[in-house]
């Protein structure tokens, strides 16, 4: 069975999350605040809505209980960020993958129930790092501490 995914929050972050997931063949529910913003993700998803997601019956009436995988990139509103993630936590969603803006927001998200916290522009500033900072890496991806794949020019 595909995996059903929500994109909460249609920012820069989000909506390329979102058009990604739909360009894999991923079954994608996305959210957002802004009519213009859930406007645009329609022509890339399976359903774009406006919704306020920090109201858990909003939540609730999307059936977000249903979905497997729920991302949370809610730009700069860090409260927001949380309250959402505790409420997805609440219906039982099995994995939240939530956007955090500090190290000190990642660890509230946890707290509060995301099984994982990305950094997207500290990740995404280590492999731009590893590319320039030799002649022959075309692309660089990080497995672990002190371990990584390269993607070397011939």
């Amino acid at each position: 069975m595909d995996k059903r995914f929500a994109v909460i929050g249609l920012g820069n972050f989000g909506m390329a999350l979102a058009v990604e997931l739909a360009r894999l063949g991923r079954t994608v529910l996305a959210v957002d605040a802004n009519p213009e913003r859930a406007r645009e993700a329609q022509a890339f998803v399976d359903q774009a809505v406006v919704a306020d997601a920090t109201a858990l019956e909003s939540l609730k009436a999307l059936g977000l209980e249903k979905v497997d995988v729920a991302t949370v990139s809610l730009g700069g509103r860090m409260e927001a960020s949380i309250l959402v993630v505790l409420h997805l936590t609440r219906l039982g969603v099995p994995e939240i993958v939530a956007k955090a803006l500090s190290e000190d927001h990642g660890e509230i998200l946890r707290r509060v129930g995301a099984t994982r916290v990305v950094f997207p522009e500290k990740e995404m500033a280590h492999r731009v790092a590893e590319r320039v900072s030799s002649r022959n890496v075309m692309d660089y991806l990080s497995l672990a501490s002190g371990f990584g794949v390269l993607e070397l020019a011939p």
